[in-house]
């Protein structure tokens, strides 16, 4: 009898420990579960916040297009008032009028004419950035068949790409830096292109270039691949002597 009752006992006992073991496993589950869950909340908030900037950025340069736009639209006018104030012999007042056009003339220009008015805005504003900080601006810029992508989805592709690099070239220290930018079409593929010079090797993870710069996790990246797979597109980047490249490629929408 006694030995019946410490066989129970123990049988008890072993199911007591299976049973802790298995809690135990099961709760890890639920902790890496919870972790798993808040890490992904937190990506795509970090997500969320870095396309609610590039579209507040978006509003701010469509802003700047739409003032060159109707600057140009009125250009005929102040040509007609500067034509009759020169041949009313008011020669002052015309070289004054004429100061405050070519002023934001200057301040409004666009170099780059696309079919493309996301291309237009951020190349152009990128042209500025490059004149101010010296550095060797090349693009070469198509008229494509981009129109198939939405305005603020371009905007987070090609704003991305255009920072990452020029943020590099502006903080690199170099003597020379340069970045070349080609968006154009061969055959039925649509290809958008960067390179800039890269003196710091971006570190690799899970097949995905980090960015060189402090604080930052490839937040912007992230968001520029999943905005390439909206599309169907493909995406690449490559560090090789001290150049970063970066190629997207859509297939034409027929």
């Amino acid at each position: 009898m006694a030995e019946t009752n410490n066989e129970a006992l123990l049988i008890s006992l072993l199911w007591v420990c299976i049973s802790i073991f298995l809690a135990d496993i099961y709760i890890y589950y639920l902790f890496n579960k919870l972790a798993s869950l808040y890490n992904q909340k937190s990506q795509f908030m970090m997500l969320q916040q870095e396309k609610n900037l590039q579209t507040k950025y978006y509003n701010e340069l469509e802003n700047k297009y739409t003032e060159y736009r109707q600057l140009a639209h009125d250009i005929n006018r102040h040509l007609g008032i500067l034509d009759e104030l020169y041949s009313n012999g008011h020669l002052n007042e015309a070289e004054e009028y004429a100061t405050q056009i070519k002023k934001m003339m200057d301040s409004s220009k666009i170099a780059v004419h696309t079919n493309n008015k996301i291309i237009n805005i951020l190349v152009n504003d990128k042209i500025d950035t490059a004149q101010r900080n010296d550095i060797e601006f090349i693009y070469n810029c198509e008229d494509t068949a981009l129109s198939f992508i939405d305005d603020i989805d371009l905007t987070i592709i090609l704003s991305n790409l255009l920072d990452n690099a020029f943020e590099e070239c502006m903080n690199n220290k170099a003597e020379h830096n340069t970045i070349n930018l080609c968006i154009c079409q061969i055959n039925n593929f649509n290809i958008i292109n960067l390179t800039n010079t890269c003196y710091t090797p971006p570190q690799l993870n899970h097949n995905r270039y980090l960015s060189t710069k402090a604080g930052h996790s490839g937040i912007g990246m992230i968001n520029v691949e999943n905005t390439v797979k909206k599309y169907n597109g493909s995406f690449m980047s490559e560090f090789k002597d001290h150049l970063f490249t970066t190629q997207i490629t859509f297939t034409q929408m027929l």
